[in-house]
């Protein structure tokens, strides 16, 4: 995984990536999928935990409910409150400093693919969610390209669709719906 330095790096351009054609197009097919798989999600009340919310994008499309952002990257954080009123913390997906039981609802989205063991993650997301709580996280897909991806330097951890339901049951997740697109696919899961 790449370490804070870089991705504070990364948040002054991150938002950009997604203008340019191709990036725009994963974008918006991925925003599509996170929107079916969501309705209904954030209901008055309902404490959202974004983890790795980056600079806010998919935090800014629930919209509605308490939210919460963690990120690895002060400067992030930093843009996603430029956007969103919420609750933001500087912290890692694998030591979620949340209250067991604590959220009705996690949204993780483009970060597994950057864990060899996304378990460490799921574990975590599945601690802070309350039972029958609801999730919608993202894996990358094994295809070319997320090979192509590795090859330019990106190494991403991508996964067949039964190797994340068996991470997901691991874990008391238990897949509910699924969506693909290019790059990832998106699960909304409910806890066990």
């Amino acid at each position: 995984m790449m370490g804070r330095f870089a991705w504070n790096l990364r948040a002054a351009f991150y938002d950009q990536v997604f203008r340019l054609p191709l990036f725009r197009r994963i974008r918006e097919e991925e925003d599509a999928s996170f929107k079916e798989l969501t309705k209904g999600f954030a209901v008055q009340d309902a404490r959202i935990l974004d983890v790795a919310c980056g600079t806010g994008h998919y935090m800014k499309i629930l919209g509605g409910g308490r939210l919460y952002g963690l990120d690895y990257s002060a400067e992030m954080l930093r843009i996603a409150g430029d956007k969103q009123k919420a609750s933001l913390v500087l912290g890692d997906a694998r030591h979620l400093p949340f209250k067991t039981a604590s959220m009705d609802r996690v949204v993780c989205i483009g970060l597994l693919e950057y864990f060899g063991d996304r378990e460490a993650v799921l574990r975590e997301i599945s601690r802070v969610l309350r039972k029958d709580g609801l999730g919608v996280l993202s894996y990358s897909r094994k295809n070319i390209f997320n090979t192509l991806r590795n090859l330019l330097g990106s190494r991403v951890h991508a996964c067949s669709v039964e190797e994340f339901a068996i991470s997901l049951n691991k874990c008391l997740l238990e897949w509910v719906n699924g969506r693909e697109s290019l790059l990832q696919g998106q699960v909304l899961c409910r806890k066990a």
